[in-house]
């Protein structure tokens, strides 16, 4: 997988590989696209709601891909997308809101 098999606020189902090479079902939310990676909410299981930086290599498969409408997309400031937060981590607890959630 790459850049270009991904886009801006849709969601994915996806078959991820996480730690000891283990293959996962996870469902994601892309907030950002960058070269190498993309920067991701979760949005099942006990992670939901925290945001990942994903290489893309990990995901293994797509499994659905669908367009948020406008209404139900996550708000994040911009600065949490900056490169510079994510040069040295990989995981990021954040509370963002969806207008058309009551978030």
């Amino acid at each position: 997988m790459d850049k270009h098999s991904f886009a801006v606020d849709h969601h994915y189902t996806v078959t991820l590989r996480e730690a000891g090479d283990k293959l996962r079902p996870a469902n994601l939310y892309v907030h950002q696209l960058a070269d190498a990676y993309m920067i991701a909410r979760r949005t099942d299981g006990t992670r939901s709601g925290v945001l990942f930086k994903i290489n893309y290599e990990d995901i293994q498969r797509v499994v659905k891909d669908m367009e948020v409408g406008s209404e139900k997309r996550f708000q994040l400031p911009q600065a949490l997308l900056n490169p510079k937060v994510w040069a040295e981590r990989d995981v990021f607890n954040a509370y963002a809101s969806g207008p058309g959630l009551g978030k």
